[in-house]
C-alpha cells in the first residue's frame, strides 16, 4: 500500500539529503587535503616546471598518478590552490 508523505516528512527528508550532501562535501575536502597537501602539490609543480591549465590533460594526469588520486580530484585540488 502506498502512502503519501506529509509536508513535514518531506521537509525532513529534503533536510537529511542536504545534510548528507554537506557531509560528503566536507569529507571530500578533507580527503583532497590529506591526499594532496598544499606544500607537496606546490613542490611537485615546481619540480616538474609545469604550467597547468584545463587543456593540459597530461600534466594533470601525471600529478594524479603521482598522488594516487583521480584526474578529477587532482583538477579540483589544483583549482582550489589557484593553478586552474
Amino acid at each position: 500500500m502506498r502512502r503519501t508523505l506529509t509536508n513535514e516528512e518531506a521537509a525532513a527528508s529534503v533536510w537529511q539529503v542536504k545534510r548528507l550532501a554537506d557531509q560528503e562535501r566536507e569529507a571530500n575536502m578533507f580527503a583532497v587535503c590529506l591526499l594532496m597537501p598544499e606544500s607537496l602539490v606546490r613542490a611537485w609543480i615546481g619540480e616538474h616546471k609545469l604550467v597547468l591549465d584545463y587543456g593540459d590533460d597530461e600534466g594533470i594526469k601525471a600529478m594524479a598518478k603521482t598522488f594516487g588520486v583521480t584526474v578529477t580530484l587532482a583538477a579540483v585540488r589544483l583549482h582550489q590552490l589557484g593553478y586552474l
